[in-house]
């Protein structure tokens, strides 16, 4: 479907859902980037980083998790953007809050990689939190759109 044949608010949450997916690509990118270096200069085989079990510095494990927990939401996020944008969902909700996801995602990333501390925790869990309610808000509005 051309561009221009979508609503603004099915374009807005598109954009925000290509972001979303552009983030765990970035964070992937990064990750091994960093595994790279450790082989070249530090000389570790390509096995020493097995999946699920920790390794390598803590802020190289928390970077590896912070991946994990992106890429393992996707698909929520993916399912209810889609399908509010090929309903036709027209709301404040739907045009604004797909941003707000991205935005706080990218907080909880951040306060993941940065910190273990009690204070980066609790960003990281208001950031989730931020995520959780502004999908759920959308998701009502979805329901409710597709009932009428």
């Amino acid at each position: 479907m051309p561009s221009f044949l979508l609503k603004d608010s099915a374009r807005s949450a598109l954009l925000a859902l290509v972001l979303f997916a552009v983030w765990p690509l970035l964070l992937a990118m990064g990750l091994a980037t960093w595994r790279g270096i450790m082989m070249l200069f530090d000389q570790q085989p390509i096995t020493a980083f097995p999946a699920g079990i920790k390794h390598g510095s803590d802020i190289y494990w928390r970077y590896n998790r912070a991946h994990a927990n992106v890429t393992e939401n996707v698909g929520i996020v993916a399912a209810i953007l889609l399908v509010g944008a090929l309903s036709g969902l027209d709301t404040w909700a739907f045009r604004t809050l797909p941003f707000v996801v991205f935005g706080a995602r990218v907080v909880q990333s951040l306060a993941h990689v940065s910190s273990g501390s009690s204070i980066a925790t609790w960003i990281r869990f208001s950031a989730f939190a931020t995520q959780v309610g502004a999908l759920g808000w959308i998701a009502l509005e979805l329901v409710k759109h597709l009932w009428d």
